[in-house]
């Protein structure tokens, strides 16, 4: 069977945004055809891409963090996680696919099992058992056996704080040139650049539902890069509760016409580019500042699920547990307070934003909406001293 080309890319392009790219070639070295499917976070099946015969090889580009499955026939699937570009070689053996190291990736028999990697376990469970004290439903889920190697743990073995340090800092440096760099080439379409709000009442309850009825079931380690200059799958214990396709489009059919009236376009004039969440970020996160990948995330929202403080059972609402930090679109700097239900509407792509402090509490949820309007980013681009507010043509 024939493969589609760009099947993954078209399929997953709501959850890309976060996540570093990585090209990943699949190449059978056995005789027997092998299947190859995408595994989506959370309960959702995996999603066909097809056969790859003996002596053939795929490419896929996808990015790190995300999980494919190889099966013989009907046998059990082999899953493997990808963790930077590279080669996946494999081959069948009666029925099961036998996974060969190839340093880019750690499959299900590919864990790391060194008295190292024992001794951080440990540490790692101890750490989140203190986390959670006092939650023991939560103490025995995100401090279960497994999750034992995800890249928050397997990091800190594979990775000195040395060697962390010189490659992370880096990467900042790099992305603190970007956000300088990247804003003034574009336009601006509100006068601040971003605007606080509540979301809707019906919107934000569906959202805290699901949050409060999958969290300890469906949640699983994001998994993020462990030198992305924005938030560091070593530094930072953050999950992903994937959404369900009926609650992306509520958040879809209701941020689009909020989203489109700030920004002073019509609904139909701006393309849904990604919906990511919810996530879960934990004690100890850090979302450094950052401007948004310029292809999609442009007319943005950070809608603020649920946030959950430490020690006994306290509403979060009115305490500022994690401002988030924005610059307008003059260079002033903004502090925004935490609010449960709250919204933020803001164009991700030319102002710069994060969490620099680090999250001190249990757990603080959010999902992210990005939209772009159409004919961007070539219709938008902006000319050494030109003006950079666009002017919408007269209705």
């Amino acid at each position: 069977m024939a493969f589609r080309p760009g099947f993954l890319l078209l399929a997953l392009r709501a959850i890309l945004a976060v996540s570093e790219p990585c090209s990943v070639l699949f190449v059978n070295q056995g005789k027997h055809p092998i299947t190859l499917e995408y595994v989506p976070p959370g309960d959702e099946p995996n999603r066909y891409i097809g056969q790859v015969v003996p002596g053939q090889q795929h490419s896929e580009d996808s990015h790190c963090g995300h999980q494919f499955a190889l099966r013989v026939e009907k046998g059990p699937p082999t899953t493997v996680l990808i963790k930077s570009a590279g080669k996946v070689l494999f081959k069948a053996q009666t029925v099961k696919v036998v996974v060969e190291p190839a340093g880019a990736l750690i499959g299900s028999e590919m864990r790391l099992d060194t008295p190292g990697m024992r001794a951080q376990v440990e540490a790692t469970r101890k750490e989140c058992q203190i986390q959670f004290q006092g939650h023991q439903q939560d103490v025995d889920y995100f401090c279960s056996k497994d999750f034992d190697h995800r890249f928050y743990v397997e990091a800190r073995v594979e990775h000195t704080d040395a060697e962390f340090k010189k490659k992370h800092g880096s990467a900042m440096k790099e992305r603190e040139a970007l956000n300088r760099h990247q804003p003034p080439k574009f336009s601006t379409f509100t006068d601040v650049g971003f605007k606080v709000g509540s979301m809707p009442q019906d919107l934000h309850t569906e959202l805290l539902r699901f949050h409060s009825t999958e969290r300890l079931t469906k949640a699983k380690p994001e998994n993020m890069l462990v030198f992305c200059p924005n938030l560091s799958g070593r530094e930072s214990d953050t999950w992903l509760l994937a959404l369900p396709q009926d609650l992306r489009n509520k958040i879809e059919t209701s941020m689009r016409p909020i989203l489109a009236k700030w920004s002073g376009f019509e609904p139909d004039d701006l393309q849904l580019t990604a919906i990511y969440g919810v996530r879960l970020y934990h004690n100890g996160s850090v979302l450094y500042d950052h401007v948004d990948r310029v292809d999609t995330h442009v007319i943005s929202a950070i809608l603020e699920v649920q946030h959950m403080v430490g020690g006994a059972e306290a509403d979060a609402a009115d305490k500022e547990l994690w401002p988030l930090h924005i610059l307008d679109h003059d260079g002033g700097q903004h502090r925004v307070r935490n609010q449960v239900g709250q919204m933020i509407l803001y164009e991700s792509a030319t102002c710069a934003h994060g969490r620099p402090q680090p999250f001190i509490g249990r757990e603080f949820a959010n999902v992210f909406v990005h939209f772009a309007p159409r004919g961007w980013p070539d219709k938008f681009r902006v000319q050494p001293g030109q003006p950079r507010g666009f002017r919408h043509p007269e209705l």
